[in-house]
């Protein structure tokens, strides 16, 4: 299986360490081989210079050229619909349920075990039947 994920303008990252961990980005311009500059006008990350070995490629991609500037980039964003494509991935799901699980109170999860409980002999009276 090839890598089908290339660092290029347009592409949409995740920032892994930092002040905006966990915030996605799209990537401007690149620096040299190891940085890149990245901004998010939506979720108001700054144009910043970020290490590659910081982030995460997305498979979203925004069609931009050339060395765009903020107003460029929020169009970008509009007409891409990125924020909502970005939402809808399976990654950004998954870390909202896995947020909410670390968040859960004490009777959440009692609630939870006692459900699964529940489902788990229902299940066994219905193969041994």
């Amino acid at each position: 299986m090839t890598n089908k994920k290339f660092v290029e303008v347009g592409r949409m990252v995740e920032i892994q360490q930092g002040s905006f961990q966990n915030k996605h980005a799209m990537i401007v311009s690149i620096v040299d081989q190891n940085r890149v500059l990245v901004c998010n006008p939506m979720d108001k990350i700054p144009r910043r210079i970020v290490n590659l070995k910081s982030i995460k490629l997305t498979n979203t991609k925004a069609k931009i050229e050339g060395h765009p500037n903020r107003k460029a980039v929020l169009e970008a964003f509009k007409t891409g619909k990125i924020q909502e494509r970005i939402s809808e991935s399976r990654v950004v799901k998954k870390q909202r349920f896995m947020e909410q699980r670390r968040n859960a109170s004490d009777f959440e999860r009692f609630s939870l075990r006692k459900a699964r409980q529940t489902r788990a002999s229902i299940a066994k009276k219905i193969t041994n039947a």
